[in-house]
Order: structure tokens, then C-alpha cells, then sequence
């Protein structure tokens, strides 16, 4: 190599020297952008409390929902003063006095929120206090036995705050300190139990040590068998009107749903259970009361249900839906299953294992077809089939349109438009256009109630329902507000 071959050297050292001195700016800034806490931890008398531990916490915006949480920054022990120190980049965070998992917190204390600025020294100082003592007993219902391993959630009244937990013991008690103010347990996990979600609240003060019992439920639990009492293996089982839960018989028959009593229908007093082993036709439905348990459950043979579906020219329709809903005590039409059954290329379809133990209705559905409700009387017949024949479904070959308008006379664009009726095809949906016009596709002939429903900010709805003709064109339908027509109805009242 020659000597003009050298003449990167000094380039190199140049850039060494420029990287090293912006390296050292980088790590200069970045001790500049934390910040430190230098803390203590003393009773209300302001005695130094040693061996507390102190969580520090970052608050974050995070998820999909950008929801507002804190996370934890930082654990530390006091020291014999009841000092405690944390070095942390520049943020907000809130400091507490964190308890080991499942023990009962010797202290406690309001949390001290903190805005830390880069560069920024920090003095907080914490106060712990004995605060109030609250014991939650966790026992099963009808026994009193105690439950272990109960996770019981609190959360505070006042304001927006964490939710809090413990954890019961062998005896069934779980122990939490609390600063005083106003609580309510928000909800109560234990395997194979379930809470019935009532609200229960305590005040408490300091030195207060009140306790308040929680009875828990058993899962519904129990045995499916056939005709002869024999053991059923894969049975499906569901409580109608207990949430969506659904169970499968193991090879003894044996069965357990999660029955959450905190649902929509908390105040109901009876249930129907619905059991079902589809490869032997066998069903049962029995009436459960709200304290049910133990249950055995004895499958019947029924038939299976078969039919053709149809377009008006007798072409079978493939693809179409079919299902059946049971006549349930205090709960009406319920569907059998969550499951639909579809029709094959000829446009036959079959439903087994239904419980014909009060009046069926069987439902179809095509696509660019409308829908038909058909009664079904099915009676108990051991391996046969009820065949409910041919079942024709009108062509959805017909619209609806028109433009919606405000008060005013002014187009309302995006408003929603549902239709139904009748006859009718399951899902009729329009959305209108920026002049607010709309076109509602494959109707069925006869009657159609549309409903036109937009949302126009600062929590104002434009609404209003109507019944229209088949075909109707050229329609045009006038939105109102809802709230200052109730505030206007309101002032007649008055």
C-alpha cells in the first residue's frame, strides 16, 4: 500500500473523537432526564418504621382501549431510620406500601403521587397507620363449611381506585387492612362455587376489626344416564337463563357447570336445565331452582327432526339454516343448542336429540330468502324421525329506499337503518349516504318496520321507527331527538 492509501486515519480518529464526546452527551443527558426519591416511612406519630416495604409505581396509558394503569417502577425496604430511595427516569408515579401476596399488610397508608422532572431530588414522606382490620368469612351455602383459596376483590366507594384482594385461609377467613373509609366487595372467586354477586359494603375506622360472611354456592353438579340408568359420556348440558355455560359428560356421566348467579336474570327463582347426547337421540329437560346442586339427569329417546327447504319454484335451497327453540317455563322460546343446522345440496336439513317436552318452533332462514317460524309437534318416539316436510321460503327480491331528514329538512347522513317483520330475512341493515339516502335490499313482500337510529354526539340520538310497504321508494323519513322530545313531553306532564 502507498501512503496516500492512509489518509482514512485522520478521518477515523476525527469520527472517534466527535462519536466519543456525542456518546458521553447521550449518557449525560440521559442521567440528566432521571430524577430520584429519597423517602421516609414514620407512624402517625413520627417514629420511623423500619421494614416496611415501598412499591413505587409508573402511571401508563397501555392496551387497546388506552386505559389509564399503573405499573409497577420499583420494591424497596425501609431502613432502620424508615428511609427508602429509588432512582428513576423523569415521569409521574404514585407510592405505596406493598404487602407480600396473601398476607395480612402490618400498616397502612394513602398513597403520595409524585411528578418527577429530569435531575429532580424528592422528599416524600410517608404515613403508615394501623387502619381497620376487615375478616371476610367465605363458607358454602347450606353446609357452612369453610372455603379456602376464596379470592375475595374490594375496591373503595370514594372516587376511582385499585381494586384490592386477599385470599382466604384453612379456615376460610380472609384478613385485609384497609385505611378507614367506605368498602364493597366487588367479587369472590373459588373453584367449583359461585357467588351470588349481593352487594355487601363496610365503614371502617381506625382500630375497626368487622367481619361479614359470604355463602357460596356450589357449581351445579351431576350424573346424565340413559333410558336404562346407565352413565351417558358426552352429553351436552346447559342451564337456560344461567349465562352461556355449557358442560360435557365425562365417561361417568358426570358433569359441572359454572353457574354464575350474578347474571342478567339474578332474580329469577326457577331455570330449565337442557341436556343432550346427539349421536343417540337423547334428551332431557328438567326444572332447577336456584339453590340446585346435585342433579341426575335421565336422557329420553326422541327423534330426530327433518325437512326440505324450498325456494317458491321447488328448487331446494343449499346452504339455508335451520333450528328449533323449546317453550320454556318463565323463560319462553329458547334455542336448543348453539349450533345451527344447514341444509345439504338438496336443501334437507335434520336437528336431533330436541326435547320435545313442551310446544317446538322450528326456524329457517335462506340466503336472499326471507325466514319462516313452523310448529313442531314432536312426541317422544325411540329412534324414529318426525319429518316436518317441505318448508318454502319466500325470494327477498324487492327494496326499500328513500332519504332520512332532521327536523330541518337537512339530510342526515350515517344514520343506521334495521328492518324486520314477518317473512322477513333475518338481517335487513342500510346505512344512508352523506345526502342521506338509503337502499334497503332483498326484502320479502308485505310489511317491514324500519328503525333509523344515529348518533349525533354529546350523547343526542336521532331516532324514529316506522312501518312501510315492500318496494316503497322515494320514501322520506324524518329523525327527531329523542331527549328534547322526552324533555317536551315532560313539560306537558308538569
Amino acid at each position: 500500500m502507498g501512503r496516500g492509501n492512509r489518509s482514512w486515519i485522520p478521518c477515523l480518529a476525527t469520527f472517534l473523537l466527535v462519536f466519543g464526546l456525542t456518546e458521553n452527551g447521550w449518557a449525560q443527558a440521559r442521567r440528566s432526564a432521571s430524577a430520584v426519591v429519597q423517602g421516609r416511612v414514620v407512624d402517625r406519630a413520627g417514629a420511623a418504621v423500619r421494614g416496611a416495604r415501598v412499591r413505587l409505581y409508573r402511571g401508563t396509558y397501555e392496551d387497546t382501549f388506552y386505559s389509564y394503569a399503573l405499573v409497577a417502577a420499583g420494591e424497596t425496604v425501609t431502613k432502620a431510620d424508615g428511609s427508602f430511595s429509588f432512582s428513576v427516569p423523569a415521569d409521574q408515579y404514585t407510592l405505596q406500601l406493598a404487602t407480600p401476596r396473601d398476607q395480612v399488610a402490618p400498616w397502612v397508608a394513602e398513597p403520595v403521587s409524585l411528578r418527577l422532572a429530569p435531575g429532580e431530588t424528592t422528599h416524600p414522606e410517608i404515613v403508615a397507620r394501623s387502619g381497620g382490620l376487615w375478616g371476610i368469612v367465605v363458607a358454602e351455602a347450606g353446609s357452612n363449611k369453610p372455603l379456602a383459596q376464596a379470592r375475595v376483590s374490594i375496591r373503595e366507594l370514594a372516587g376511582i381506585s385499585n381494586v384490592m384482594s386477599a385470599t382466604s385461609g384453612a379456615d376460610g377467613v380472609a384478613w385485609i387492612r384497609l385505611p378507614p373509609g367506605e368498602y364493597e366487595i366487588q367479587s369472590v372467586q373459588c373453584a367449583g362455587y359461585a357467588y351470588d354477586g349481593q352487594r355487601r359494603t363496610v365503614t371502617l375506622d381506625e382500630g375497626d376489626t368487622p367481619r361479614v360472611a359470604l355463602l357460596l354456592t356450589p357449581n351445579v353438579r351431576g350424573v346424565v344416564r340413559d333410558p336404562a340408568g346407565l352413565p351417558v359420556a358426552g352429553a351436552r348440558v346447559r342451564i337456560v337463563g344461567a349465562g352461556r355455560e355449557e358442560a360435557t359428560s365425562d365417561e361417568q356421566g358426570r358433569f359441572e357447570i359454572v353457574w354464575d348467579r350474578q347474571c342478567q336474570f339474578r332474580d329469577a327463582l326457577t331455570f330449565c336445565l337442557v341436556a343432550q347426547h346427539e349421536p343417540r337421540n337423547l334428551a332431557a329437560t328438567m326444572v332447577i331452582g336456584r339453590d340446585a346442586t346435585a342433579l341426575d339427569v335421565k336422557l329420553q329417546a326422541y327423534p330426530t327432526l327433518t325437512g326440505r327447504l324450498t325456494d317458491a319454484s321447488g328448487r331446494g335451497l343449499a346452504g339455508a339454516w335451520a333450528y328449533a327453540t323449546l317453550r320454556v317455563p318463565n323463560w319462553g322460546d329458547t334455542p336448543l343448542s348453539e349450533e345451527i343446522a344447514v341444509t345439504g345440496a338438496d336443501g334437507r336439513f335434520e336437528i336431533r336429540a330436541m326435547p320435545a317436552t313442551g310446544p317446538c318452533t322450528l326456524h329457517t332462514s335462506a340466503e336472499a330468502h326471507g325466514s319462516k317460524d313452523t310448529a313442531v309437534p314432536v312426541k317422544t318416539a325411540g329412534g324414529l324421525s318426525f319429518d316436518v316436510g317441505t318448508v318454502t321460503l319466500p325470494p327477498a327480491n324487492l327494496s326499500v329506499s328513500g332519504r332520512v331528514l332532521d327536523s330541518r329538512g337537512n339530510p342526515v347522513a350515517n344514520a343506521m337503518i334495521c328492518g324486520w317483520g314477518e317473512g322477513q330475512p333475518l338481517k335487513l341493515n342500510a346505512e344512508t349516504d352523506a345526502q342521506g339516502r338509503f337502499t334497503l335490499g332483498r326484502v320479502c313482500a308485505g310489511m317491514v318496520n324500519l328503525l333509523v337510529d344515529v348518533n349525533v354526539g354529546d350523547g343526542r340520538y336521532l331516532q324514529v321507527q316506522t312501518l312501510v310497504n315492500a318496494g316503497a321508494a322515494g320514501l322520506q323519513i324524518t329523525v327527531r331527538d329523542l331527549y328534547r322530545q322526552w324533555s317536551k313531553e315532560q313539560s306537558l306532564i308538569n
